[in-house]
């Protein structure tokens, strides 16, 4: 913890987890009538009091709240190292959110800036659908946030979009075998699982390993946090 001046006032510089918060004191370089050195020594009894807060894990700054980004980087990294949620699919949500939000304060995305967003990728034509899983990315980030103290609540959206009807027909197998031939043999046996198994191509056929293939057992496994429902799947 140290505290420094800001103009005329004193603020806090204290850390949390490793990385640096900000908060003001409040307290007025020169107040009338009060000497600085009592004005300072009120000041460092804040700084110290939050410290020990910091240390309880009951602190919440609110000088300087983190912004989207540095949130989203938290994100990405508890996804990476807890493997809860595939990245690939993390990244194709976020890819839209980061323009539109990167730079933005925390305490600035409200029910307004979702109304805003929501509007913006109706005008790119993106699918009602879409738009309900970005949103439950921006979701998740704040609850995320909120569990660690980054932000005074976490973000809730009353209303979801209303999606369109589940697709219906199917691709007969000669008409999927007249496609299959045209591909590369990579290609091939990547659409010839999804195919098989019904399994979503750029999250789930496309994101496998050699470890997942039991050629003995003649069976396929997903990892927990590569389907959509974030549970693992093995198939014969």
């Amino acid at each position: 913890m140290s505290l420094y001046k800001r103009g005329n006032v004193w603020w806090s510089k204290l850390y949390r987890d490793g990385r640096p918060v900000y908060q003001s004191t409040g307290i007025s370089v020169a107040d009338d009538g009060v000497d600085g050195a009592t004005l300072k020594r009120e000041a460092q009894r804040k700084d110290k009091a939050w410290a020990g807060e910091i240390a309880k894990g009951a602190f919440l700054p609110s000088g300087e709240p983190d912004d989207y980004g540095e949130l989203v980087e938290d994100l990405k990294r508890h996804y990476r190292t807890t493997g809860s949620r595939n990245l690939v699919e993390v990244d194709k949500r976020l890819a839209h959110l980061t323009p539109f939000l990167g730079g933005v304060r925390a305490a600035r995305i409200d029910a307004a800036a979702v109304a805003r967003y929501v509007e913006h990728r109706q005008r790119e034509k993106a699918a009602n659908g879409t738009i309900n899983r970005e949103l439950g990315i921006l979701v998740r980030l704040f609850r995320l946030a909120f569990t660690r103290k980054q932000v005074s609540s976490p973000l809730v959206i009353q209303e979801t979009l209303k999606e369109a009807a589940p697709r219906s027909g199917f691709f007969e197998r000669e008409q999927f075998g007249w496609v299959r031939k045209r591909l590369s043999e990579d290609l091939q046996a990547a659409v010839t699982v999804a195919y098989t198994y019904g399994w979503r191509t750029q999250s789930e056929v496309l994101t496998l390993e050699r470890r997942q293939f039991n050629l003995e057992a003649e069976a396929l496994r997903l990892d927990p946090g590569q389907t959509k429902n974030d549970g693992g799947r093995l198939s014969t």
